[in-house]
């Protein structure tokens, strides 16, 4: 394993582990839509599988993130410039 993937898998246990369940990623995300009014159906009904409220091309992006990482070393690069583009645009709006 590269020193890269070494730090990009260390992330990764890092989020999975956390201990505070309320601190990972989704909770997070599910809470700030929360405050915004923003209704987010349950996982297990048939409106969260086959949402109307979504666009198609809201998944873009999930899709793009999805493919590359069923290939980490083919597709390294574009992991790593892809993370840290989402990553500035997160700390500059």
């Amino acid at each position: 394993m590269s020193s890269i993937q070494s730090k990009v898998f260390s992330i990764y246990i890092d989020e999975i582990r956390k201990e505070d369940y309320q601190q990972n990623h989704p909770n997070i995300y599910l809470k700030v839509l929360k405050s915004r009014s923003i209704h987010v159906p349950s996982i297990y009904s048939r409106e969260f599988v086959n949402p109307q409220s979504i666009l198609d091309i809201s998944f873009k992006e999930p899709l793009l993130t999805l493919t590359t990482s069923l290939f980490p070393k083919t597709f390294q690069p574009e992991i790593l410039g892809y993370t840290l583009n989402a990553t500035q645009q997160f700390f500059t709006k």
